[in-house]
């Protein structure tokens, strides 16, 4: 690595260098001295993260200016898409301020950019104090200089999808589209983790045993284990039988953007290839105990293609999960990959599969009626939002801040009354407990801002129960009252929770 490079660009952000003026005219430019050199420019999007504390994070523009020789002699930072005037002024202030350590004041006899339409808009601009203006594929200096910045602020060791060996980039949007698909079918909504599917793929072939993650509410996703043990240990908690550690499975979470390699984030953007909503990113990893994380090869890929493409079809069509109650089945999917076509079988439930003891609660009388009723509640509640027009983003934020009401809350810890109920049956007090004694401690982040978050969901939640018949209306106006009239109370409960957690 150029040592020029390394220096000047690791200390990019935090330069000291003299204030220079906010625009810079390039006409000014026209009477410095002309080298015989030529500078690289490029403006793309950085691989860092902005996370200001009252909006959301998001990725800002780098405007970079490098001379062939490798010294960086001009940036800019911007949250938007630069814009050609603005790549101007960058231009110009490099060559009237050049950054400290680039040189004297002087003019290049030309410039390199990797956008032929941005080369086309600067052509005339820059012809006027005669410098020439070209298109190119490669910058070299100005990709290095970017690199060895990246390597600075890059934390993130998780391998990305498109740069995952032997994988293809037709394959790659096949997983992001299949993904997507399987993020708004929600089958969270309709199966616990506690109920593997034996799938075979390509079928007929070895077994491995999927796992939909998302009825607790906390983490959203799918897990595909390559054996039973492994599988019970994993949710035993206990490697003392075997050695766990060389055991691993292939996992997809979805997430927020900021949780994503940054090449997959570039190529998502770049192709278009979708994503279902703001916290539906999908990272798809070969992990381990302990902790590591792989890239997933070419089989784990389109394996996990399969399975998200086919398992929301056999949860409604054949084991009937939406209704309620999971009924045995066994199916066979022929299906499209960007691998070409191919077969995959799935089977529910595994053949000798037992879970652990301290999860036996699963099966209690009428809890199976109890999250068979939450799912056609929060399926009503998704269509009624959608109905409302709201944007994805909305929707998503909602449904997420009921699931935690309904499912959390209500099902798993038993509400107020240590004894789960369903959504159209919870009472006052199950949303005084919540918000005041539940959510503070049980969501990360701000607790204001959770309880700001999940107070109006529950109106809207509960809004459209009582609007839709599904509960009694006297009943969902005694809690819509709560929320209103108390809100402030709910509000002043956790800023005190968060001043005492700040202060520890």
């Amino acid at each position: 690595m150029n040592g020029k490079i390394s220096d000047s660009l690791a200390n990019l952000i935090s330069s000291t260098s003299a204030p220079t003026p906010d625009r810079v005219p390039l006409k000014d430019a026209h009477a410095l001295p002309q080298r015989d050199e030529w500078w690289e420019c490029t403006a793309r999007r950085a691989r860092l993260w902005v996370t200001p504390p009252h909006a959301d994070p998001y990725r800002p523009y780098i405007i970079l200016i490098v001379s062939r020789t490798g010294f960086v002699v001009g940036f800019d930072i911007t949250e938007n898409p630069p814009t050609p005037a603005q790549i101007v002024n960058v231009l110009a202030t490099a060559m009237l301020y050049p950054v400290p350590g680039a040189g004297t004041r002087r003019r290049p006899v030309g410039v390199y950019l990797d956008h032929e339409s941005l080369a086309v808009a600067l052509r005339p601009h820059l012809a006027t104090v005669d410098i020439r203006c070209e298109f190119r594929h490669t910058l070299r200096e100005a990709y290095r200089a970017l690199r060895s910045f990246e390597r600075r602020t890059e934390g993130s060791t998780i391998p990305s999808v498109v740069e995952s060996p032997g994988i293809t980039r037709a394959m790659a949007r096949a997983f992001f589209e299949a993904a997507a698909f399987f993020y708004r079918e929600a089958p969270w909504r309709w199966i616990a983790d506690s109920q593997p599917i034996e799938i075979r793929h390509p079928a007929p072939g070895q077994p491995r045993y999927a796992v939909v993650m998302g009825q607790g509410g906390v983490a959203y996703g799918l897990a595909i284990h390559d054996s039973k043990e492994i599988l019970h240990r994993t949710y035993a908690g206990s490697p003392d039988d075997g050695p766990i550690d060389e055991e691993t499975w292939t996992v997809v979470f979805f997430g927020d953007a900021v949780e994503m390699p940054f090449d997959d984030l570039d190529a998502i953007e770049t192709y278009g290839w979708p994503i279902a909503g703001p916290h539906a990113y999908p990272l798809i990893v070969r992990a381990g105990m302990p902790d590591r994380a792989d890239s997933p090869s070419r089989s784990d890929l389109l394996r996990t293609e399969a399975a998200l493409r086919t398992i929301p079809r056999f949860l409604r069509n054949d084991m009937r999960a939406h209704q309620g109650f999971a009924q045995p089945a066994e199916a066979n999917f022929t299906i499209a990959t960007a691998d070409g076509e191919g077969r995959i079988s799935l089977s529910y439930p595994v053949p000798g599969f037992e879970m652990p003891v301290e999860d036996e609660w699963f099966a209690a009388p009428g809890e199976d009626e109890i999250q068979w009723r939450n799912a056609q509640l929060l399926s009503l509640f998704e269509r009624w939002l959608h109905a409302q027009g709201l944007s994805t983003r909305t929707i998503d934020k909602h449904m997420r801040n009921s699931e935690r009401f309904a499912i959390c809350y209500l099902f798993y810890e038993g509400g107020s009354i240590d004894s789960p109920c369903p959504a159209d049956e919870a009472a006052p007090a199950d949303i005084d407990e919540f918000l005041a004694d539940w959510l503070p401690y049980e969501v990360p982040g701000s607790p204001v801002a959770a309880v700001t978050s999940h107070i109006a969901s529950l109106k809207k939640f509960y809004r459209c129960l009582r609007d839709s018949g599904e509960m009694a209306a006297a009943e969902a106006a005694e809690i819509l009252a709560l929320l209103q009239e108390d809100r402030a109370y709910y509000l002043d409960l956790a800023r005190d929770f968060e001043e005492d957690l700040l202060a520890d």
